[in-house]
């Protein structure tokens, strides 16, 4: 039967898996997310707000460093957790508002902001996506010329770590254009981002060595740019960026083709 409708923010509750029960959420924000890392969840709220439990009954906020604007996921590669985002910037010496960051936890009860090795002249401004598999964490990244810096417009990158507390960037200029990080997501051994280029051309980077090395792929046979990418059922699907309204498939990240959105949520295709 359907459950109770609840007119406030709620998390549905389960100690067999089978039975669930709507309770009243312990906090005042709706939790959005929920991950699981050294024996505790981990919940994030619609405000960006993190909090922690051993029961999923009663949850505490997690300490955290930093101010936050927003925060997008949470992702653990079973030792340690990352959230990431962006927030207010401390101080206006760039041409923008607001400073990416990533914030990470090994307990689930206290988090740090991580450091990014940020070129110079720039700085990280947003974190958009974030993608975990292999043990690897791997982030997109737009980076702002800093306020007197020669550069003239932002750029992208993907910073990678094994820990969540130590990164590793990764330039993108010398693969090609790109316009725009959009995706992230890790299945069968690959890293797949999607992008797109100065030409609004649909394009996809690749990993195959857990974040190390990437190859830049303009994605033929389609005709609008991939956005969200998520792996299942032996492959990748992808919503269209424009409005959310194609679905397609790939069992590469390369090659990809146009399913029926129905026949996708059924795991059929």
């Amino acid at each position: 039967p359907p459950l109770p409708r609840n007119p406030f923010p709620s998390i549905l509750f389960s100690e067999d898996g089978g039975t669930w029960l709507p309770q009243p959420s312990p906090v005042g924000p709706q939790i959005e997310t929920i991950s699981f890392a050294q024996a505790r969840l981990i919940g994030l709220t619609s405000s960006s707000e993190i909090y922690s439990s051993v029961d999923g009954s009663a949850w505490a906020p997690t300490t955290a460093p930093a101010r936050v604007t927003r925060l997008t996921g949470l992702l653990t590669n079973g030792s340690s957790m990352i959230t990431s985002g962006w927030g207010p910037a401390a101080f206006p010496t760039f041409s923008g508002s607001s400073v990416g960051l990533i914030l990470t936890s090994v307990d689930g009860s206290t988090s740090n902001t991580a450091a990014l090795p940020e070129p110079e002249g720039f700085v990280v401004t947003r974190i958009h996506e974030s993608a975990q598999g292999g043990g690897v964490f791997v982030a997109c990244a737009e980076e702002t010329p800093v306020a007197g810096s020669a550069a003239m417009t932002a750029q992208r990158a993907l910073y990678v770590s094994n820990d969540g507390a130590r990164w590793r960037r990764i330039g993108l200029q010398a693969l090609g254009a790109i316009e725009s990080i959009i995706g992230a997501a890790y299945g069968n051994g690959v890293f797949v981002v999607t992008a797109y280029d100065d030409h609004y051309l649909p394009v996809v980077l690749q990993s195959v060595d857990r974040g190390a090395t990437w190859q830049r792929h303009v994605v033929a046979g389609i005709d609008t740019v991939l956005g969200t990418v998520v792996h299942g059922d032996g492959g990748f699907v992808a919503i269209s960026y424009d409005f959310g309204t194609m679905v397609f498939r790939s069992s590469d990240g390369l090659q990809w083709s146009s399913v029926d959105a129905w026949e996708a949520s059924m795991g059929g295709g």
